[in-house]
């Protein structure tokens, strides 16, 4: 529109109006009650912590918490955001070793977290699939995290 001091509003008149079509009481409807989803058929948060996923126990959501710290953490590493001395407490040599290599071959590159997927393996281990995001392409990665002694390690990192 090139003058906006022209827009008009029309309204339409109630031929245009599909047949069986009560606006009126469609909006009385959406406005009457305010516990209404905002979209109908979608199924509701459970009640409960925010971010708590619905049917999982809490060993398996304490696994996912786990697993997307891990991933994060790898994720910023490779970004170079995080430096490779910090994760030295929580991943072991084999994996260390394997992020520094694609440290060395890949420096600058921008890498950010896709997604992640958690297989809980027990109560206190799974195994982690995450895709990583370049600015031209993606690429995946997997890992081991178990916790012993009560702490958390990554046991195996594969990097795609």
């Amino acid at each position: 529109m090139s003058d906006p001091t022209t827009a008009r509003l029309v309204l339409l008149d109630e031929t245009a109006i599909p047949p069986g079509w009560n606006w009126t009481a469609i909006a009385a409807g959406l406005l009457a009650d305010p516990t209404r989803p905002a979209h109908p058929g979608r199924p509701t948060a459970p009640d409960g912590p925010p971010g708590a996923a619905p049917g999982l126990s809490d060993s398996e959501q304490l696994l996912g918490q786990v697993a997307t710290k891990f991933a994060r953490a790898l994720a910023e590493t490779l970004d170079g955001r995080r430096r490779l001395s910090q994760l030295e407490s929580s991943f072991d040599a084999a994996s260390l070793q394997a992020l520094s290599l694609r440290l060395a071959n890949h420096k600058g590159t921008r890498v950010r977290l896709g997604s992640v997927r958690v297989q809980p393996l027990g109560e206190h281990s799974a195994e982690v699939a995450l895709r990583l995001v370049t600015p031209h392409s993606s690429y995946a990665a997997a890992l081991r995290v178990t916790q012993r002694g009560g702490r958390w390690r990554c046991s195996d990192l594969v990097l795609g």
